[in-house]
């Protein structure tokens, strides 16, 4: 599984009114996940121990407007608000990378790799937040958020692409459980009781938590 990852961005806020705001913005996300096995492996007819590490990395880059709503505002003290914005999802990008290393046999000491990756793009997110802002002077205030985002529709990775290095004298195929559909070129994914391949449909729906720090000019 790939766990929490940072979303570091930007946002402009733009006073409508004392309770109205118009805010625009960008951002960018990344997870990531990993975990390594020792194993035995049939290279060139022949059992060779072998240690294998896997790594999986997603990321996105994000565009969003929307509005904030001041609920209780004390003038450069304390604000305390709710948010709704629009989220356009841009340049998904997943890889996956497996290392294999041999420690005897044939190909003794020598590294096999193999990578998959893919992209998507275009996802909407409608988000709603609630959050709290305290002035630490006039220009300068610090302030938590909190809040779900709602994908409009799932999506699917797709333009993927499988590379890998192994021989054809290796005599070695690794049935990876992620990998291109031969004829979509859409990700798939193995299913539970290793009996195929199935469609494999994301979203990026969730909890966001987030601490802000707000510069006014």
């Amino acid at each position: 599984s790939i766990d929490y990852g940072p979303l570091a961005g930007v946002e402009f806020q733009w006073k409508m009114s004392d309770d109205i705001w118009f805010l625009m913005g960008g951002g960018s996300w990344e997870g990531a996940s990993e975990g390594s096995a020792n194993g035995v492996l049939p290279v060139q007819g022949v059992l060779s121990r072998a240690s294998n590490s896997r790594r999986a990395k997603l990321s996105y880059n994000e565009f969003f407007m929307g509005w904030r709503h001041n609920v209780i505002q004390r003038p450069e003290k304390l604000n305390l608000y709710y948010r709704f914005s629009l989220h356009e999802i841009f340049d998904i990008d997943y890889r996956e990378d497996w290392a294999f290393l041999f420690v005897d046999g044939p190909v003794e000491s020598f590294r096999k790799n193999l990578v998959v990756l893919s992209q998507a793009t275009g996802v909407l997110l409608l988000q709603l937040d609630v959050g709290a802002e305290l002035y630490l002077r006039k220009w300068l205030s610090v302030g938590f958020e909190s809040g779900y985002a709602y994908g409009l529709r799932d999506f699917r990775l797709r333009d993927s692409s499988y590379q890998e290095d192994f021989l054809p004298t290796d005599n070695l195929y690794v049935d990876v459980p992620i990998r291109p559909n031969p004829q979509t070129q859409n990700m798939e994914y193995k299913s539970e009781n290793g009996s195929g391949y199935n469609g494999l449909a994301l979203s990026f729906n969730g909890w966001k938590a987030m601490v802000r720090i707000n510069i006014y000019y």
